[in-house]
């Protein structure tokens, strides 16, 4: 591999474990979200609030995908986000699906609303750093230039081999090209930010 391909793998790889630091994420994604969250509970536990259910559950979405999320969306498009959140990935304490969210939204000995507005910012804040993951990954990484993503596993095998799997350290890096985003979360999921990481390298190269 050229040195040209060598350097410019690293600085890709520095700046998808920049945009992918814990760190960044919870600032940039968690933080807002858990804002919204307890501010919210706050307001409706100070009573007076008339809305049914499901209009508090779509006034909470809402809330995060402006002010947690930064983005300022149509009602109805909220209401539709809102039912789909729910129905495929809220766990209930009985069942599971939007029904589940609002009957146990009005089971008070169980936590009601607090409970499912809880693990609603969950589930938005799981798909929220989903997302961003894969755009990190479909910005930076040109799936057209073999060199360079060889050279991105090179990388990783030269800089990070002690965060990789197993199995991975046997192959060749032609061989693990398509695997380079399950590489960089598994280095990223090692609980170390990329910070840690950058100057860990830094000093094995000294």
């Amino acid at each position: 591999m050229s040195s040209d391909v060598a350097i410019r793998a690293d600085r890709v790889l520095d700046a998808i474990l920049a945009a992918l630091d814990e760190q960044r994420l919870q600032t940039r994604i968690d933080d807002p979200i858990a804002t919204v969250l307890w501010e919210f509970i706050d307001a409706l536990e100070g009573g007076g609030d008339n809305r049914g259910t499901e209009a508090i559950l779509t006034d909470f979405v809402d809330r995060v995908v402006q002010e947690g999320l930064g983005v300022t969306p149509n009602r109805a498009n909220v209401e539709a986000l809102t039912l789909r959140l729910l129905e495929d990935h809220y766990e209930g304490l009985r069942s599971n699906g939007y029904f589940a969210a609002l009957l146990d939204a009005t089971n008070l000995e169980m936590g009601g609303m607090a409970v499912v507005l809880t693990q609603l910012a969950d589930i938005m804040r799981s798909q929220r750093r989903q997302e961003h993951t894969e755009a990190v990954f479909t910005r930076l990484i040109d799936p057209s230039d073999w060199h360079l993503r060889c050279g991105i596993v090179e990388a990783l095998m030269r800089r990070y081999r002690p965060f990789l799997p197993a199995l991975a350290l046997d192959c060749a890096p032609s061989q693990l090209v398509e695997q380079i985003p399950a590489l960089i979360c598994s280095v990223v999921g090692s609980g170390t930010t990329a910070e840690g990481l950058t100057a860990s390298h830094l000093r094995k190269a000294e």
